[in-house]
């Protein structure tokens, strides 16, 4: 098993006892930290609402507030305005036969929420390809900068939120296959490429999301074709019938989506599930009643070891489409933003 590396102290942040009367004004500057944290910070952030010992209802109501306070503040400090703060249906965690359900890295509504390029910098590139299906999705239709979700109850497993540096796995997964170091457009352009080429071959494939696969650069149908989320589920009889060679996926040592998703990682990054868990991986722990929030195009998250007792209230920050100028443009720089931070490859 990896050994499991979690977020600095940096990560959490504690609410004052008395949030609810005091007004939005009095912590403007609270308020700018936490969304420029939130903005540029490689793991998610988890507001500590539960430390106060509030009661659930009181709980969520301090949720709601701080997050209706971040978006507004957001939409001044990155220039977008139409942000809205978007709550999704309750989620339990449904494990099926097994103790605890792991979900693998995503963007949530990942049918039309993921990174793409900026078309300041790809001038030819179609942002209609921000979105890869308008039906069958599970979450909802609008485009989520920023997931999240209020804790109703951790449940008794171990229950943290891995995030992955997206950009960083992009960008290796370029110097793997290309051989060179990209450029900032260059790596724009790829990815922008890898999307076109998923969309292209969706008759074939079938699926509605873009997978790991797609977006690293393979062009296997099966690669773009299999949405891998949850760990334990087996393949469904509709990717069996457009994939029949699923069916001997798996074995004593591996479950089947964990065997295509090492297949997955290692054409396109040369490396195993369990190595990119080891080079990429930060784990961030939240608590009853805590309100936890992240980026949701420049990192991917999952979901490790959640118990049947667990349920979220999921609270993004979204827009209703992903479009305009006040959108490329912050597109564009939080490009840049997350590009210049990245390490040089020895």
């Amino acid at each position: 098993m990896n050994q499991l590396q979690f977020a600095s102290s940096t990560a959490y942040i504690d609410v004052l006892e008395n949030v609810l009367e005091q007004s939005m004004e009095s912590r403007t500057e609270w308020l700018n930290s936490i969304a420029a944290a939130l903005h540029s910070s490689d793991v998610g952030i988890v507001l500590k609402i539960g430390k106060l010992d509030l009661g659930v209802e009181k709980s969520r109501q301090v949720a709601h507030l701080l997050a209706d306070e971040i978006c507004r503040t957001l939409q001044k400090q990155i220039d977008l305005p139409t942000l809205y703060v978007e709550h999704d249906r309750r989620r339990p965690v449904n494990v099926g036969s097994f103790q605890t359900r792991t979900l693998l890295p995503h963007h949530d509504g990942a049918h039309c929420s993921y990174l793409t390029p900026s078309t300041l910098d790809c001038t030819g590139w179609n942002p209609s390809h921000r979105v890869l299906s308008n039906e069958g999705y599970s979450t909802t239709h609008q485009h989520k900068v920023y997931q999240g979700f209020f804790v109703v109850d951790p449940g008794y497993g171990l229950s943290v939120t891995p995030y992955y540096p997206w950009l960083k796995v992009l960008r290796d997964a370029f110097v793997y296959r290309i051989h060179s170091v990209p450029s900032l457009g260059q790596l724009q352009k790829w990815l922008g490429d890898n999307i076109d080429a998923s969309i292209t071959a969706q008759p074939k494939h079938h699926c509605r999301y873009l997978t790991l696969g797609a977006a690293l650069g393979s062009r296997r149908l099966v690669h773009q074709g299999i949405s891998l989320h949850w760990a334990e589920e087996d393949f469904l009889p509709a990717e069996l019938e457009v994939f029949p060679e699923l069916r001997h996926y798996g074995d004593a040592q591996r479950l089947p989506r964990i065997q295509l998703l090492d297949e997955v990682i290692g054409e396109t990054l040369g490396m195993t599930w369990s190595k990119f868990r080891e080079t990429y991986e930060v784990n961030v722990v939240s608590e009853r009643n805590d309100l936890l929030l992240g980026h949701n195009i420049f990192l991917v998250h999952g979901g490790l070891m959640g118990g049947p007792t667990r349920w979220l209230e999921p609270i993004c920050l979204a827009l209703d489409e992903a479009a305009g100028k006040n959108y490329e443009c912050w597109l564009s720089a939080t490009w840049k933003q997350f590009y210049d931070r990245l390490q040089p490859i020895s």
